[in-house]
């Protein structure tokens, strides 16, 4: 696999890990009140990777 078949592959992943972390965290509390940093926590990612992939948690 090319390096940039790799990172891809990682990304999708990361994008996937915090859907699923944001649809978890929205059945126990809104969008409102959430952070990047909850997200991230329950996704396992890093605040980097976060906001390498979105510009903010809307």
């Amino acid at each position: 696999m090319a390096a940039t078949d790799h990172a891809r592959s990682i990304k999708k992943d990361t994008k996937e890990w915090i859907a699923i972390a944001l649809l978890e965290l929205l059945q126990i509390k809104r969008l409102p009140k959430l952070s990047v940093s909850e997200v991230v926590k329950k996704a396992g990612v890093s605040r980097m990777a976060f906001y390498r992939n979105y510009d903010s948690l809307e």
